[in-house]
């Protein structure tokens, strides 16, 4: 009786206290305050790796000496990894030796970056892989004239018709018949245009075929804003319109250039394949040297070499390491069992005669 009555007046006690309740101290587990900390910490720790945290201690000048030596597609993707380094390399007036510097460090050099384009954005154009419109990846068809990559299938939202953007000025953003005559679109629109709709890639270049010309919407429709901003005064549009006409000059003159280094680095590319697909060919040749064909790789005629270098196994361009030539060995063995049955024909036949 007398622990039940103790009970019951802890019970009364406790209700009739209106003061808060004593919350129960955390035994276990970090707070929320460190858990906080640690997040932050984590977070730095990924955006700016432990061989890169060093970086920041250092002079500006150390570092845009040290950039120096990398090339434009290196330090691009270098502007892109944290924000330490895309507010140094971003910076126009600091980082443009930098960049000029890291141009002229790849093979072959680009044309110089031309005036209407900063450094880094003439190096996203250049050696960016994405399109330009919606991100696609792998988009590589340049319109060097209108400064943008851009996918196949963004050509419809980017580019149309003379008659079609003509029509959408006059519909949408108000071209009247007195704009017009200081709006001659073919002459001063960026265009590129298709040489044939059945192929699968998209072929940038001087007109052929003027049909397929396409002109870029937007740069439409921004040279339209800027000549209805302009007051109403024939000498102002006329000098505007000469300026444009000039710009188009410029940019189809540097798109010339641009095309001319584009085919250059694809004949360097072409060349290099060559050379890693031949070296190819030697080691497997040199492999079945060793293996017992000696004789057979010694009389083979080049006419017979260069079929053996056009299969499928030996037309890769990376060096042969020792799990591929257990793979291709059997499939080698047999070519080259073709082969010692050729000279064998052979030798029977001079033997015969």
């Amino acid at each position: 009786m007398t622990t039940q009555a103790t009970i019951n007046t802890s019970r009364a006690s406790r209700k009739n206290d209106h003061s808060p309740a004593k919350k129960r101290s955390r035994t276990n587990g970090p707070s929320r305050r460190s858990r906080q900390q640690n997040v932050q910490v984590d977070l730095k720790s990924v955006f700016l790796p432990t061989i890169l945290q060093g970086f920041p201690k250092l002079p500006l000048d150390l570092l845009l000496e040290t950039f120096s030596f990398l090339e434009s597609p290196d330090l691009l993707h270098l502007s892109w990894s944290c924000h330490f380094f895309r507010n140094i390399l971003q910076n126009k007036t600091v980082a443009a030796p930098t960049w000029r510097q890291a141009r002229r460090n790849c093979v072959p050099v680009p044309p110089d970056c031309p005036p209407d384009c900063s450094e880094p954005e003439y190096a996203n154009l250049l050696f960016d892989k994405d399109c330009h419109v919606c991100g696609q990846e792998n988009s590589k068809d340049i319109v060097y004239v209108a400064r943008i990559r851009c996918c196949p299938s963004c050509l419809a939202t980017s580019f149309c018709t003379l008659h079609g953007l003509e029509s959408e000025l006059r519909s949408k953003h108000g071209l009247t018949s007195e704009l017009e005559t200081f709006f001659p679109m073919g002459k001063i629109i960026p265009s590129c245009f298709l040489k044939d709709k059945a192929e699968k890639r998209s072929y940038w270049g001087p007109p052929s075929r003027p049909s397929y010309m396409h002109y870029s919407r937007e740069i439409a429709q921004w040279y339209l804003d800027e000549l209805k901003a302009l007051p109403n005064i024939l000498v102002a549009r006329l000098q505007w319109l000469s300026e444009k006409r000039c710009e188009l000059k410029n940019k189809e003159d540097h798109a010339e250039l641009c095309h001319e280094w584009e085919a250059l680095k694809s004949r360097i590319r072409a060349a290099e394949l060559s050379k890693k697909r031949n070296q190819r060919g030697e080691q497997i040749l040199a492999r079945l040297a060793a293996e017992g064909w000696e004789e057979d790789v010694t009389r083979m005629s080049e006419e017979r070499k260069a079929s053996f270098l056009l299969l499928p196994d030996a037309y890769i361009p990376r060096d042969l390491t020792d799990p591929q030539w257990e793979k291709i060995r059997g499939v080698m063995f047999g070519f080259m069992q073709d082969i010692r049955d050729a000279h064998r024909m052979e030798d029977s036949e001079k033997t015969s005669s």
